[in-house]
C-alpha cells in the first residue's frame, strides 16, 4: 500500500509556526556546518533550543486549555503527544543505529542499554561538567525533555486550568530548586535543570494568551519576520560579547530573555497576512520542523558519507557540502512530516476515538 497525503489545515498561530520554521532553520544550519567540519563561532546559534521550550510550552497549553478538568484528558493528552513524537522518533533513532553501525567504522560501540534509554526518553549519559546530555541519537537530547515536561503537563490536566497549570509549573519549578544541590546521579541532574523554566515560560505565555485583549497584550506590526531578525541578530551579538551560556539546558538569562521576546512577539502579533514565499516556506517549515529535526542527522549522515565516497571533499569546498545539504535536508523533512507525521498521527489519534466511540455504543445500559 503507498502512502496517501492527508490534507494538513494551516496552523492557527501563522507568526508563532514562521518562528519556528526560522529557527529549525538556523538549528539546521549550525549542524549542517559542524558536519562539513566548518567551526566557525559567529554562526553558533544561542538561541533556538531556548525559543524551542518556550514555544513548545505555549502549544501545549493553547492546545489543551479546553480540557482541563475533562473526564479522560489526561489519557487522552498523552495519546496524542505520544502518537506524534513516538513513531518517528523510533524509527529514526533505529535507521541512525543501522547507519553507524555498518557503514561508520569509527563510530564507538552502542550498547543495547543506551539505545533502550534513548528509545524511552531517559537521559541515561548526563555530563556533570558541561551540563550536556548524550543520547544515542544525536538531537535525541531535546526530546528526553520534551517528553518529561509533556508527563507532568498533561498529569494535571484533570484539575480546572488554574489550579493544574499552577500544579504543573510549581513541580517544575520545584525541581529546578532541587537542582540547585549537587547531584552525583545523571537522571536527576538533568531532570532539574533550568531548562524547565522556559517550559513554565511558555505555559504563563499561553495562559496570558487567554486574556490578551482584557490586558492589552496585542502587538500591532507590520513585518514581525523583521523583528525576528533584530532579536536574533542581538542574541548572536549579546551571547558572543559574553552574555550566553553554553549549554542550552544550563543557566541561561541572557538568551532565555531574547527568546521570551521572540515568542512574545510570535504570540501576541497582529500582523497582516504575509504571502511572500520567504513567509510561505517558514510558516511550512514551521509545520514541519519535528519532521525536519528528527530527519536531518540520517540525511547528513548518508550526504557526507556519499561526498566523502566519490571523493568531492577532496576537489570542493565544505561550503559546497552546506549549500547542497540544507535544500535537500529541508525537502526530505516537509515530505517526511506530509507522508509520515502528519498522517500517522491523524490515523492514530482516528483510530483511539473510533474505538472509543465504539466502546461507549456497545456498554449496556
Amino acid at each position: 500500500m503507498t502512502a496517501r497525503a492527508v490534507h494538513i489545515q494551516p496552523a492557527k498561530f501563522t507568526v508563532v509556526q514562521q518562528l519556528r520554521g526560522l529557527s529549525i532553520a538556523l538549528v539546521l544550519f549550525w549542524h549542517t556546518l559542524t558536519k562539513a567540519g566548518l567551526h566557525y563561532w559567529i554562526f553558533g546559534d544561542p538561541i533556538s533550543i531556548d525559543t524551542f521550550f518556550i514555544v513548545g510550552g505555549f502549544i501545549m497549553f493553547y492546545s489543551s486549555h479546553n480540557d482541563f478538568g475533562q473526564r479522560g484528558a489526561v489519557s487522552a493528552y498523552y495519546f496524542r503527544r505520544f502518537a506524534r513524537l513516538i513513531p518517528l522518533y523510533w524509527i529514526c533513532v533505529a535507521v541512525y543505529v543501522l547507519g553507524v553501525t555498518l557503514f561508520v567504522s569509527n563510530h564507538r560501540p552502542i550498547h543495547p542499554s543506551s539505545i533502550l534509554a534513548t528509545l524511552f526518553f531517559i537521559p541515561y549519559d548526563y555530563s556533570l561538567v558541561s551540563h550536556r546530555v548524550w543520547t544515542v541519537y544525536p538531537v535525541g537530547w531535546f526530546l528526553d525533555y520534551l517528553v518529561f515536561f509533556d508527563l507532568v503537563f498533561g498529569f494535571f490536566l484533570f484539575l480546572p486550568r488554574r489550579a493544574g497549570t499552577i500544579a504543573a509549573s510549581a513541580i517544575l519549578v520545584l525541581l529546578v530548586l532541587v537542582g540547585l544541590f549537587p547531584t552525583d546521579h545523571a537522571i536527576v541532574a538533568a531532570w532539574t535543570r533550568p531548562v524547565a523554566l522556559k517550559f513554565v515560560a511558555g505555559l504563563g505565555l499561553g495562559y496570558l494568551y487567554l486574556y490578551r485583549e482584557k490586558l492589552g497584550l496585542v502587538l500591532k506590526v507590520r513585518e514581525p519576520l523583521l523583528w525576528f531578525v533584530g532579536l536574533f541578530t542581538f542574541a548572536f551579538v549579546g551571547s558572543y560579547l559574553g552574555g550566553g551560556g553554553l549549554s542550552p539546558v544550563n543557566w541561561r538569562p541572557f538568551n532565555s530573555a531574547v527568546a521570551l521576546c521572540l515568542a512574545s512577539v510570535a504570540i501576541f502579533a497582529q500582523a497582516p497576512k504575509a504571502n511572500h514565499f520567504i513567509a510561505r516556506t517558514l510558516h511550512a517549515m514551521g509545520d514541519a520542523s519535528y519532521s525536519i529535526y528528527l530527519s536531518h542527522p540520517i540525511v547528513l549522515l548518508v550526504g557526507f558519507k556519499i561526498w566523502q565516497k566519490v571523493g568531492l571533499g577532496a576537489v570542493l569546498s565544505p561550503w559546497i557540502f552546506v549549500g547542497l545539504s540544507l535544500p535537500v535536508c529541508v525537502t526530505i523533512g516537509l515530505y517526511t512530516y506530509r507522508y509520515f507525521e502528519a498522517p500517522t498521527t491523524a490515523n492514530l489519534i482516528a483510530w483511539r476515538t473510533n474505538r472509543i466511540a465504539s466502546h461507549q455504543m456497545v456498554r449496556p445500559t
